[in-house]
């Protein structure tokens, strides 16, 4: 299912799938099925990895950290930027490796 905001499409409409982001439309073809033996260490070592980050993301959620970092990141969620800057403190397996590479506020 799609919805149409203000002229932007975003959701799925049969093999086509319409995202809006911060400043344009984006059409793309939509993914297909993949087996659960398709996915490859490296890929599920990455999700293990921001699956730390988000949760990590989570525990400032009444804070006005997060106000910070979504107005930094201009129109966006503010947790894409945060985990941008953040990610290089967090090992493979999701482990906080660096605490000196940790960024609270968004930096100018």
């Amino acid at each position: 299912m799609a919805i149409l905001v203000n002229g932007l499409l975003s959701g799925l409409i049969g093999p086509i799938v319409g995202a809006p982001t911060k400043k344009v439309q984006i059409i793309r073809s939509a993914p297909r099925k993949r087996s659960k033996n398709s996915w490859s260490d490296k890929q599920k070592l990455n999700w293990k990895r921001f699956g730390a980050m988000v949760t990590f993301w989570k525990q400032f959620k009444y804070t006005p950290m997060q106000k910070i970092w979504k107005i930094a990141d201009e129109g966006g969620r503010g947790i894409n930027l945060f985990i941008k800057t953040n990610m290089p403190a967090f090992g493979a397996e999701g482990e906080l490796l660096d605490p000196s590479r940790l960024h609270f506020s968004a930096e100018g």
